[in-house]
């Protein structure tokens, strides 16, 4: 999911707090992500330390680590100064019900797609501007592969690049993200996607009319490291 595409939706005064529809893609895409590789973490299992305390002593075990949820690897609702939470995030685990939240193509040509690409689950975090008519949007997907994280990167970003008006942007410090702008028909719109293993990741912001107090690149790559510290383990997020 991406926030180029789900704002197509023309976004109204400041916050109305409706209750989201379900979406996944990047912000851009109506803040649909994802989101985007999706979910459930390393499994705990206790790692064992190769130091002993002395001959014959046996090793310690280490504490075992803590799955993270899917709800988890999306953003705390705090991230995006100004921008509220209206509806907490669920997680879906169907290709088909995704595909309803994906922009693009057909609804059988997408469901198709991410069943190809092993989608497990996805969870997308939709968030309102308070005093500007903005949106931004956190998403996480799981696919069975980092194989097939990697292919729904490549797909929504040349997919977005491929839209009039499409600029890059670095975005430091979340190895291999991409990230992207967006400026059509008073539409403006920024994505960050980017994988962790099996997972796929999309920050997004969206808005029509001037931009006035959206997130742009500096704040969307600012975002996309919160997100991307969290899931390596060296935040938290208590969700």
């Amino acid at each position: 999911m991406s926030f180029a595409d789900p704002y197509r939706r023309p976004v109204s005064s400041a916050v109305v707090i409706d209750t989201p529809r379900p979406r996944l893609s990047h912000p851009s895409d109506r803040v649909r992500g994802v989101i985007v590789g999706a979910t459930l973490a390393l499994a705990g299992v206790g790692i064992y330390s190769a130091v002993t305390a002395g001959a014959g002593t046996p090793a310690t075990p280490a504490a075992p680590a803590i799955p993270m949820t899917m709800t988890q690897r999306v953003l705390p609702p705090t991230t995006f100064p100004g921008f509220i939470e209206t509806q907490r995030p669920s997680v879906i685990r169907n290709a088909g019900a995704w595909a309803k939240l994906e922009p693009a193509g057909s609804l059988t040509s997408t469901t198709a797609r991410l069943r190809a690409i092993g989608f497990v689950a996805g969870v997308s975090e939709q968030l309102h501007g308070v005093r500007v008519p903005a949106e931004a949007v956190s998403t996480a997907e799981r696919y069975r592969t980092a194989a097939g994280a990697d292919a729904q990167l490549r797909y929504e970003s040349n997919r977005l690049a491929s839209m009039p008006n499409a600029a890059q942007f670095a975005v430091p410090g979340v190895p291999g993200a991409i990230g992207i702008t967006l400026n059509e028909n008073g539409v403006m719109a920024g994505d960050v996607l980017f994988t962790v293993g099996a997972y796929y990741y999309v920050v997004a912001s969206g808005t029509d009319g001037t931009g006035h107090g959206v997130p742009g690149p500096a704040s969307l790559t600012r975002a996309a490291n919160v997100q991307y510290l969290g899931v390596e383990g060296c935040t938290t997020n208590s969700r």
